[in-house]
Parts: C-alpha cells; structure tokens; sequence
C-alpha cells in the first residue's frame, strides 16, 4: 500500500515540469531511509534491539530481544535482558516465566528451570505452560511426567494440537 502511494505521488509530481526536481530530490532520500530502516528490520534481535533502546522500559520488547538471543545461543546476555524485563512486567506475565525456564535450561541449571516452568503453571492456568513445560520434561527424558503434563494441556484445549502432536511423538519412540 505505501508503494502505491508513493506511484501516486510521483505521477502527480511528474505531471508539471516545474515539480519534476522533487521527485529527483525525493526518490534518493526515500531509497537511503528505506535502506536503513531495512537494516533494523533484517533480524529479531536488531529490531527488538532498536526498541529496546528507544523505550528502556518496554518489558515485552526486553523479553523478546532475549528470545532472540536465546536462540542463537547467547544464553548469558538472555538471561540478562529477561531479568530486566521480569521487573518491567506484571507478576502475573506468564511467558517471562517459561522463558526464564528455557534460559536457565540452556544455562544448565535444571532445577531453576523446572522452578520457573511450575511459577508460569502457577501464575496461568490454560495450556500454554503445560505444553512448554512438558515438553521441557520429554527434553529431560521424564517421558512419563511428560505424557501426563502434556495430556493435561490437551484435556485443557483440545484445539491446540502442541500437545497432541509431542504425546503422539512420545508414544511413538515407547
């Protein structure tokens, strides 16, 4: 939509000899900031970056950029930035809590994790956190814990097929 008018304007502008200077003047401007802008765009985290410097106290977007550098293995500045977000959120923010558990899980420590993934249970009931918490448990080779957590999700919201589909994969390695 934003191309299209832009097509528009340039067409008004290139209808009179006099405006045809504005779009030579404006068509490199715009390239150069879109070209930037698309520099940010390019990846999570240098998105989640960017909003992160412009708003400090933006707790979702602290959150994400350590989803982002959780995936690429940057467990410690993850770790880090979901500490931070933790005291932007609200207490009741669940997801902060199943991504401390992926956090201190790729950094090893088990039992924190398992903590974190039973303080997101705690805090929501649905079947969100039981799906990310059993599939934690199938990770870990509790496959029975695992097949229990993960048919209470499904008992929860059978529309949510996560849990159908981790408990078809259990049962289908037993």
């Amino acid at each position: 939509v934003p191309f299209i008018g832009l097509c528009l304007i340039v067409a008004d502008l290139a209808r009179t000899a006099r405006r045809q200077w504005l779009i030579v003047l404006l068509l490199p401007i715009l390239a150069f900031a879109t070209f930037q802008r698309n520099k940010i765009w390019f990846s999570h985290e240098n998105f989640w970056t960017e909003v992160c410097e412009k708003c400090p106290a933006n707790g979702r977007g602290r959150m994400n950029l350590a989803i982002a550098q959780l995936e690429q293995g940057r467990n410690a500045e993850a770790l880090r930035n979901l500490l931070i977000a933790q005291n932007l959120l609200p207490e009741n923010y669940t997801e902060i809590y199943e991504n401390l558990g992926l956090v201190y899980s790729a950094l090893g420590d088990k039992n924190r994790a398992e903590a974190f993934f039973r303080k997101a249970i705690e805090v929501d009931h649905g079947s969100t956190p039981l799906i990310t918490y059993g599939e934690w448990l199938d990770t870990e080779n509790r496959i029975i814990e695992a097949a229990g957590i993960l048919y209470r999700a499904r008992k929860l919201n059978p529309l949510d097929r996560s849990s159908s589909y981790r408990l078809q994969s259990i049962f289908g390695r037993a």
